[in-house]
């Protein structure tokens, strides 16, 4: 995917939920898209022009939230109040406004939990992939990312070495954790 796809991919995805000067100042310009294209087109295309409403409330619901796609409804409604005065057709555009202003909004925040749950589930991988680097092997690791579930490897010639440190109990009484186990370090 190359850059220039990923920033307008990037632009797709909802806003977060705060209520800035930047916000309200899209706001204003989405809300003057709108009105031009009602007012413009109401001469030609009659009571269809609002299918413009619906577009803009679900636009403002994906990337701004619940608050400004009611803000959006309200001024909606206020537009096709003074072309399309009141009727059943009226009401029950508003009505659909509104359910979509709170359907896609609602997509929105679910879409926003579901990208921050996978940001977290990224991180906790992240850890559980160090976790396992410091514990095994890195063959150990390949071989456990590969599936295998039982791991036990036969050494023919194979030397186990015990041994008793004189001092060491009182030693770990003295020394930082990471002193100990780099002078253990030494003796390996």
């Amino acid at each position: 995917m190359s850059a220039m796809t990923g920033r307008f991919l990037s632009r797709l995805q909802p806003r977060p939920r705060s209520l800035g000067p930047r916000t309200w100042f899209v706001f204003a310009i989405w809300t003057t898209i709108f009105l031009l294209l009602f007012y413009g087109t109401f001469p030609r295309l009659g009571q269809q022009a609002d299918s413009f409403w619906f577009i803009y409330i679900g636009s403002l619901a994906w990337f701004y939230g619940t608050r400004n796609a009611l803000a959006g409804v309200i001024v909606c409604t206020a537009a096709c109040f003074t072309r399309l005065a009141s009727g059943p057709g009226f009401f029950l555009g508003m009505l659909l406004g509104t359910a979509i202003a709170l359907a896609v909004s609602g997509v929105s925040r679910l879409y926003l939990k579901l990208k921050e749950t996978e940001e977290k589930l990224k991180e906790e991988h992240e850890k559980s992939e160090m976790i396992l680097a410091n514990i095994f092997p890195r063959k150990i690791v390949e071989r456990l990312k590969n599936g295998e579930v039982m791991i036990a490897d036969r050494y023919l010639e194979t030397t186990l070495l015990f041994s008793d440190l004189v001092g060491f109990t009182d030693l770990t009484r003295f020394m930082s954790p990471s002193d100990l186990v780099q002078l253990l370090d030494k003796f390996i």
